[in-house]
């Protein structure tokens, strides 16, 4: 999800249900309509996260968990703070082609209801990209003895040309090993990634 926020302001989200199937699909629409619901009353994106949590464990019973990453963006400084829970880390692909994994760590949704935020604050500079990712691009490369799945999927992203922000989403899943042996998804493939143009 990505929502305006004011003049300068955005909100980014994405985020994976434990399980697959309708079950899934449903609560994560459920999950979804709390984040609506949140950006609508202004709540900032603790008090959204903290309210889907709530709501997972008031209805779920800890049977369904969800990982997600949620971004705060200032688009008028640059500045991008990461509020991560349990999701996996993202990739920081600066313009000039540098790229790096932003340790952002946290706790599941749908466990606790304490929940206890540590968020991770980045510049964004013109031309620099974030790349978000569900769990499933990274646990299908093909295993490496001498290198883990995530140092497979960053020298993959390096090796992407760049492109325009949807045909680069695109790039990830159509130019990924499973799509190109066509063996069927093991997992959900999602891609999300922000760009500052200016």
């Amino acid at each position: 999800d990505y929502h305006q926020v004011g003049t300068t302001g955005g909100l980014a989200l994405l985020g994976d249900v434990s399980g697959h199937g309708v079950p899934s699909a449903l609560v994560m629409a459920m999950c979804k309509s709390q984040v609506i619901s949140g950006v609508s009353d202004s709540l900032a994106l603790p008090e959204i996260l903290n309210k889907i949590n709530l709501v997972l464990l008031a209805t779920m019973k800890k049977r369904f968990f969800l990982s997600i990453l949620g971004i705060w963006i200032d688009r008028a400084t640059g500045l991008v703070q990461l509020y991560n829970c349990g999701h996996p880390y993202p990739f920081l692909l600066r313009k000039s082609g540098e790229i790096s994994m932003v340790e952002a760590p946290g706790k599941l949704l749908g466990i606790s209801q304490k929940l206890r935020f540590n968020p991770i604050t980045v510049k964004f500079e013109p031309g620099d990209r974030l790349i978000l990712y569900t769990d499933g691009l990274v646990e299908s490369f093909p295993a490496q003895e001498k290198k883990s799945n995530f140092d497979l999927f960053q020298d993959f992203l390096r090796g992407l040309p760049t492109l325009p922000i949807l045909d680069s989403c695109e790039a990830v899943l159509k130019n990924h090993p499973i799509t190109i042996s066509r063996i069927p998804q093991p997992d959900d493939f999602s891609v999300l990634i922000l760009e500052r143009k200016m």
